[in-house]
């Protein structure tokens, strides 16, 4: 299913592309694809309404594995995994996630983590407010 579809910024199988577009969008994350890297095949959408953005990744039916260190330390990033699962490291803790939930990653803190078939909603937030 294609979320967001008149949103779609960019849709690309070019690992490199999907590192940098990733890192202008929302942080910088190290990324690498298990296995074979034809399989990639990464969409980004974005909808904007005032300073609300409305993102969805996808990344295809490939396993990723994700490094980001700690960022920004007023940013959390609320995910809604719409496709595939995973596990990651994030504040001391090792959570699992699937479509069947959300989460919440604080920038604060460094992640590391596995993605199997990974898409989700996200949406940038400020602790501020």
């Amino acid at each position: 299913m294609a979320y967001l579809r008149n949103h779609t910024i960019l849709s690309s199988t070019d690992l490199d592309e999907v590192r940098e577009s990733i890192g202008n969008l929302i942080s910088p994350h190290h990324f690498d694809v298990k296995g074979k890297h034809a399989d990639l095949n990464a969409s980004f959408a974005v909808a904007q309404c005032d300073d609300l953005s409305l993102m969805h990744v996808t990344f295809g039916d490939v396993g990723i594995s994700v490094k980001s260190p700690e960022q920004d330390a007023d940013g959390l990033l609320l995910f809604q995994v719409t496709s595939g699962a995973g596990v990651f490291q994030h504040a001391g803790k090792e959570v699992e996630f699937s479509s069947d939930g959300g989460l919440i990653r604080d920038l604060a803190a460094p992640i590391t983590g596995l993605e199997d078939g990974f898409g989700a909603y996200v949406v940038p937030l400020s602790k501020k407010n």
